[in-house]
């Protein structure tokens, strides 16, 4: 249990209107600190918050600038910071206010998240001035307001709520819903090329930023690309693949990709509660080839002009592949998930298609665990000239714009129709050897 002892001022406690005796539902505290006490160890506690701060913004500068300004007047216009606490007491002889906290998914700063890391770096700039004994006219005394509110069993839906001056992006949210914890659990300790790429995954709106991240991974990316081999929300129809509907909008719709992801195609009305029991299902049943499709799309990413050199495909030439022979190693693009120099650049709307083909070879057990017909780097190898040569095909008469390619109807048709028949034709393959 966090133990923070704050000195405060205008200490107030509101109960709930509704049941103003009851000790379970939240309690709002508010009051005033001397933005000089505020405890740096507060910074230990933001993992509530929806999104990571930036400081270098606009509205974050204007912040600073107010707590130079000789005016009395911070706590006025500022709007403070929030907590979620376990509980606070206050003496009244000291006028010391103390927060307790525990659960760091739940306890901590909810929002105010950027006046509180501005205060504290306000501070440190303070103490070096009168370490150095500089003047403090840039450092006037100012108030911040404080909000605690006690027995909130999730932070989310109210840090949703106040964190509205600058929109809270879907997938923040859902981070703090705990919405991606399955997923992190399949890609926690997978190494793709030693590469540990779970370090670089963006969950937070502004996380890649303040975090440092070099190629960062949206979330949001990931969500589409294990989207297309959802069976729920595109089943494999692949003995009658004409019927079957392409996941193009994995590629178009990172935010509808990841609604789809989070209802699993179910409408509204059955609730958030069973969506998520149904999704949470169905991650488990396809986590024997989650890794497998994040390895299978580094190694067509990392090889695929292997492909087209077979081919005798000068695709060096395509302006999207972005050579240079001449560019140091230490500037070329990186692959998505090795993290892995790129001296040709393969764009997503050549790898959505190309990646969301192998669906084909999707086939699930009596149990509904998914399992692959053929191991998809297999069937890449034996497959690649033939996908290549489709798909730089498309993209002549498309114009070479990575964007129509991406959004071919025909081009994702023809992946996923070349993929079925080899599927098929292995699967009757391996009956016969049974006989």
């Amino acid at each position: 249990m966090e133990k923070i002892t704050i000195p405060v001022k205008q200490f107030r406690r509101l109960n709930d209107p509704f049941e103003e005796t009851s000790k379970e539902r939240p309690i709002k505290f508010r009051f005033y600190v001397n933005t000089k006490d505020v405890p740096e160890i507060l910074l230990e506690w933001m993992q509530t918050n929806p999104r990571r701060q930036n400081l270098k913004t606009a509205t974050a500068k204007s912040i600073a600038a107010a707590l130079s300004e000789d005016n009395q007047s911070f706590h006025l216009w500022n709007r403070g910071i929030l907590l979620s606490v376990v509980d606070i007491t206050f003496d009244n002889r000291t006028n010391l206010a103390t927060l307790y906290m525990s659960d760091p998914t739940i306890h901590g700063d909810i929002d105010g998240g950027h006046t509180l890391r501005i205060i504290i770096e306000h501070n440190k700039k303070l103490a070096e001035a009168e370490k150095l004994g500089k003047s403090l006219e840039d450092f006037p005394e100012q108030y911040v307001e404080f909000e605690a509110i006690t027995n909130l069993n999730s932070s989310s839906d109210l840090a949703e709520a106040r964190n509205t001056s600058v929109a809270v992006d879907k997938k923040t949210i859902e981070e703090l819903n705990h919405s991606f914890d399955l997923l992190k659990k399949v890609m926690d300790g997978h190494l793709v090329q030693g590469e540990a790429y779970i370090k670089r995954i963006e969950t937070k709106q502004n996380q890649a930023r303040a975090e440092q991240i070099r190629n960062p991974i949206d979330i949001r990316e990931i969500v589409s690309i294990f989207n297309m081999f959802n069976q729920r929300l595109y089943p494999n129809k692949r003995h009658d693949p004409f019927d079957a509907v392409s996941p193009i909008q994995s590629f178009t719709g990172k935010e509808y990709s990841l609604e789809r992801f989070l209802d699993m195609g179910l409408p509204d009305t059955v609730g958030a509660k069973k969506q998520r029991q149904i999704r949470e299902t169905e991650i488990q049943h396809m986590t024997p080839i989650l890794r497998d499709i994040i390895d299978l799309w580094d190694y067509i990413e990392c090889h695929f002009t292997e492909a087209t050199t077979a081919n005798g495909k000068r695709y060096g030439a395509k302006k999207y592949a972005n050579y240079n022979p001449t560019t140091a190693e230490e500037k070329l693009p990186k692959s998505v998930f090795s993290n892995k120099p790129l001296r040709y650049t393969v764009p997503k709307g050549i790898l959505y298609p190309l990646v969301g083909s192998f669906r084909a070879l999707v086939r699930l057990d009596e149990n509904g665990d998914y399992d692959w017909i053929v191991p998809p780097l297999q069937a890449w190898d034996e497959l690649k000239n033939t996908l290549a040569e489709y798909v730089m095909s498309s993209s002549g008469e498309l114009g070479n714009s990575p964007g129509a390619i991406g959004k071919s109807k025909s081009l994702w048709n023809t992946l996923y129709l070349t993929v079925c028949s080899y599927a098929n034709n292995r699967e009757l393959m391996n009956l016969e050897s049974k006989k």
